[in-house]
């Protein structure tokens, strides 16, 4: 299990969105939902690859499916489940 704190993640979520998107979207936030900031599948796919490597850490590809915010990346790459929407 990773420890990481929620500010250095962020720090890092929000390099690894420059990098993948060339630029950091307008409202982005740990708790943004992808979806409403328009960021597409391939582009979170390339951001949890790039935030995978730089912790040198492994998601099971079944849990990608369940990221929809920069929270739900940092739950999953510390090894805490992601809770289901009621």
């Amino acid at each position: 299990m990773i420890s990481l704190t929620e500010e250095t993640f962020t720090k890092m979520f929000e390099e690894a969105l420059l990098e993948v998107l060339g630029e950091i979207p307008d409202g982005v936030g740990f708790d943004s939902r992808f979806s409403d900031l328009k960021i597409d599948s391939l582009s979170r796919l390339e951001v949890m690859t790039i935030l995978e490597g730089r912790l040198q850490t492994r998601v099971d590809d079944s849990m990608l499916q369940k990221i929809d915010s920069g929270r739900d990346m940092f739950l999953l790459l510390t090894g805490t489940p992601i809770k289901e929407d009621a």
